[in-house]
């Protein structure tokens, strides 16, 4: 019979290669082709980490850099408020349209 975690490694690397290949066009995008190669040492240790480390503070990790993500979300939410206002008023006052 063959390995039953295989469909689940396979999913795993594949995920793992995925991610770190969209980190790293993310960091040569920002900051040139010269991030790349700390970019994939700074993974590898991750990877190590993620993979030795305790489950419980590699969750926890994961969950307070997921919550940080949040944070330029809101900021760019925030910043856009003007934005947003100023086309909600052109739309609702432009001449056949729903304000008029």
């Amino acid at each position: 019979m063959a390995c039953s975690n295989t469909p689940s490694a396979a999913k795993s690397n594949s995920t793992l290669i995925g991610w770190s290949y969209c980190g790293e066009t993310g960091i040569v995008y920002l900051l040139g082709t010269l991030a790349a190669i700390p970019y994939r040492l700074l993974s590898l240790v991750f990877v190590y980490l993620g993979a030795t480390g305790s489950l419980h503070l590699v969750w926890d990790i994961a969950d307070t850099l997921n919550g940080l993500m949040a944070i330029p979300n809101l900021v760019g939410v925030l910043a856009s408020i003007p934005l947003l206002l100023r086309l909600q008023r052109e739309f609702f006052n432009r001449p056949g349209g729903p304000g008029t």
